[in-house]
Parts: structure tokens; C-alpha cells; sequence
């Protein structure tokens, strides 16, 4: 099937529509989690990250801590998830797509009481964000 897309502009044109659906998405996603009540076993830290909105959640499952961190703003979106460590001072998520060759990204983020204040990329990162968008500079209040 052909590309909607240019040819002189493919890789812009398919970052914006990606990052457009990325967008839909993680907002979607936010509605969804707005719509129901909070499960007792998710932690749950809103506000901003350098280059957009930004939520953070932490589930405990049987099989473990689950870590999802998200950012939106206009023009770009992420989202990543995966197996998460925490303790009292630091949160990690060691994220990886399904998908075999995707490459897999480290978030470490600094809690501070309820806040989350720092945070440091590790791995392939750009895949989850894209360019316009990163996990950095977190600002963020636990609100469950």
C-alpha cells in the first residue's frame, strides 16, 4: 500500500502522523484512567516533564511492579512501559516493546516524598518518545 506521505517528505510526514496517534492515544489513555475509580494497587504521580504533560503509574501484580510513564503536549507524544523497581528514594521502569527488535529504554526517576523530582534516560529512548519529546525534568505529585 502506498504512503499518504510525499516522497520528498516521508520521515516528517510519518513522525508527525506517529506522533499525532501517539498523542490520541496517551490521551485516550488518560480518560480511560479518569473514568474509573483508582485501583488500590496502582500509584499514580501527574504534572509536568520538560516537554509536555506528564503521568506516572506503578501497579503491583502478582508478577511483579509494572511501570507505566507517559508525556503529551502539542506536537508530541511517548509512552513506555515495563517491569518497574522501587524504593524509598527511586523508581525504575526497564521498558521494551513487544516487538523483538525494539529496542529497550531505562527511565530512573528521583521521589522525593510525594514528588517525583529528577529523572535519567538510559538505552533507546527515542523510539518510546521521539525527538520532540523526552521523560526529563519531571515535576510531578503522587496523587494516589
Amino acid at each position: 500500500m502506498d504512503s499518504i506521505c510525499p516522497s520528498h517528505v516521508k520521515v516528517v510526514c510519518e513522525i508527525k502522523m506517529k506522533n499525532k496517534i501517539i498523542f490520541f492515544m496517551f490521551g485516550l489513555i488518560i480518560f480511560c484512567n479518569s473514568s474509573y475509580a483508582a485501583n488500590p494497587n496502582t500509584e499514580k504521580w501527574e504534572g509536568k516533564l520538560s516537554s509536555g504533560e506528564g503521568i506516572l503509574e506503578i501497579t503491583t501484580t502478582p508478577s511483579g511492579l509494572i511501570g507505566t510513564i507517559g508525556v503529551a503536549s502539542h506536537g508530541c507524544g511517548g509512552n513506555l512501559e515495563g517491569k518497574a523497581l522501587e524504593n524509598e528514594d527511586y523508581i525504575i521502569i526497564l521498558g521494551k516493546d513487544k516487538d523483538e527488535d525494539a529496542p529497550s529504554c531505562i527511565v530512573k526517576l528521583k521521589k522525593e516524598g510525594n514528588k517525583i523530582t529528577k529523572s535519567d534516560e538510559d538505552g533507546d529512548c527515542l523510539y518510546y518518545h521521539g525527538v520532540s519529546c523526552d521523560f526529563s525534568e519531571p515535576n510531578m505529585t503522587r496523587t494516589y
